[in-house]
């Protein structure tokens, strides 16, 4: 187990709870430099295939981590193609590539799977009044799940005019059969919904990674609504319980907090972190918890932009989304 993380503490009078973080590959060098020919040479259409379920010690599975309140790794599991976790019902939910594997808060016992034929590249879970939500990113869907694995609620962005992927391709998803082994390349994707949040009773937000919009979804018609535009491949749009809410500004590295009134975001604080790819954020006591997916970091910040604490990765670990144990 590599336990080595860098901890710099620029506020001694800030302390760090224990969390909780997922790891979704530890290949992120090469991955840059495949991203940056791509980026030269131009993104070839992708395939369709057949998913390859990947062991433990392949780079391309997955880790969550526990880390302590000193900035030790206590202990770890793996989970292929890992994105959200969630504490819930005092057990750990791990969104992998198509199922949602259950573990106990110790990591060291799998507990239950949630599994459905529309799973496909599953990112962040939030939860509801009823259970929880989970994005399923390849299917283009959102789903709703009780502790029972019932299925309580469906989207699909395909039904609601997110039809085209991003080569400008009509997708056509046939809920008939099984997705779950399937791989479908993030650009292959009309939407790439990667999280969704109960606002109320009747309306769910999400992020739309492909249009760059912070949406409102009517539960009761599937309608959507653009509450804002003009993003970078946003991402972990949270509600407070004062609804509030908070998203990242991925590629732009921002992370903005605010509410809505009257169908329009009303900005109250934001941060920018010094990178390209801010995978994950929220507030927390005051202060903004963030993921650093370009570099490999967790960092804490206070509202005004000050740096509190800094938790170096290996530099190979593409991290994900952060779950604080308190």
């Amino acid at each position: 187990m590599n336990k080595k993380i860098i901890r710099t503490i620029y506020d001694k009078n800030f302390k760090m709870p224990e969390y909780f973080l997922s790891i979704t590959y530890r290949d992120l060098s090469q991955r840059k430099k495949r991203w940056a020919n791509e980026k030269k040479s131009g993104r070839k259409v992708p395939i369709v295939k057949t998913w390859v379920i990947n062991s433990k010690n392949n780079p391309n599975c997955g880790i969550i981590v526990k880390i302590d309140s000193s900035g030790r790794e206590i202990s770890r599991n793996y989970s292929d193609f890992i994105h959200g976790i969630m504490i819930f019902d005092n057990i750990i939910l791990c969104a992998s590539h198509h199922e949602i594997q259950a573990f106990s808060l110790d990591l060291k016992e799998l507990k239950k799977i949630y599994s459905y034929s529309h799973f496909n590249a599953l990112h962040s879970m939030r939860k509801t009044k009823d259970g929880f939500l989970v994005t399923s990113s390849g299917t283009d869907s959102i789903f709703e799940l009780d502790k029972d694995e019932k299925i309580l609620w469906r989207w699909y962005a395909t039904d609601h005019a997110y039809i085209y992927d991003s080569f400008g391709k009509e997708r056509i998803l046939d809920k008939e059969i099984d997705h779950k082994l399937v791989e479908y390349d993030t650009w292959l994707h009309t939407a790439h919904i990667n999280a969704a949040v109960e606002y109320n009773e009747n309306t769910i937000l999400a992020t739309s990674f492909m249009q760059g919009t912070l949406i409102a979804i009517d539960k009761n018609s599937g309608e959507v609504k653009i509450i804002i535009s003009n993003l970078k491949r946003p991402h972990a749009v949270r509600v407070y319980n004062n609804n509030d809410i908070s998203f990242a500004d991925t590629a732009n590295g921002k992370a903005y907090y605010g509410r809505i009134e009257n169908g329009i975001f009303k900005l109250l604080n934001s941060i920018t972190i010094e990178s390209l790819w801010l995978q994950d954020c929220f507030i927390k006591d005051n202060n903004w918890y963030t993921v650093d997916g370009e570099n490999s970091r967790v960092q804490v910040f206070d509202k005004n932009n000050n740096l509190l604490l800094n938790d170096q990765y290996n530099e190979d670990w593409y991290l994900y989304e952060l779950e604080l144990n308190n």
